[in-house]
């Protein structure tokens, strides 16, 4: 570093360092804080940290107060619209086609927005893409009506019909392809007959 380096300043500096210089002589600068200071700033920190905590306590409780309300709406919701408590039509189905060891259970709950189809299968394996099962209720006429598709038969599997009324008499499940034909296919691997509950 040469010589004098720390002496230099630029031009426009001026201003800075006449300020610096004007607080440098200040004789508050140099003061001594008083020995209160120290517990007056740890005071204001810890009253500062108590507001804080019940600050917290209070969003905690708001917050649990949101969510029991979320939860008790939703229960409500789920209970008006899942409708009676008993099925309206039940039905045994059995294999059909190609998959032998297919069977399941059908139960069909009327509710608000016409009727929920809970269809329990077993021995339906997973398809590949652009396969899928389609499930249809037929009335006595054999008008069929889709409910809902589905890629395998792991678990209960809900669906619904938006149907106002129903008088439902059977129940098939069809293997189906994506091919924009919105009629079913003749692979029927699950059908059985409905009856009233």
């Amino acid at each position: 570093m040469a010589d004098g380096e720390w002496t230099r300043f630029d031009p426009g500096d001026g201003p800075a360092v006449a300020c610096l210089v004007e607080t440098l002589r200040d004789e508050s600068t140099w003061l001594e804080p008083r020995p209160s200071l120290e517990d007056a700033v740890v005071g204001a920190i810890a009253t500062a940290r108590g507001r804080h905590r019940r600050m917290r306590r209070r969003v905690r409780g708001a917050v649990a107060a949101v969510t029991a309300v979320a939860a008790a709406s939703t229960l409500a919701f789920g209970l008006s619209s899942r409708g009676d408590a008993r099925p309206a039509f039940r039905g045994q189905l059995t294999a059909s086609g190609s998959l032998r060891g297919a069977a399941g259970t059908a139960e069909i709950y009327r509710s608000r927005s016409g009727f929920r189809v809970s269809l329990d299968a077993a021995g339906l394996p997973n398809l590949a893409a652009g396969r899928f099962y389609e499930a249809w209720l037929a009335d006595s006429g054999g008008t069929e009506v889709p409910v809902g598709t589905f890629s395998s038969s792991t678990g209960e599997i809900t669906m619904w019909a938006g149907l106002s009324s129903g008088d439902f008499s059977r129940m098939t499940v069809t293997l189906e392809s994506f091919d924009n034909d919105q009629a079913p296919s003749t692979d029927v691997v699950l059908a059985g007959e409905l009856q009233r509950a």
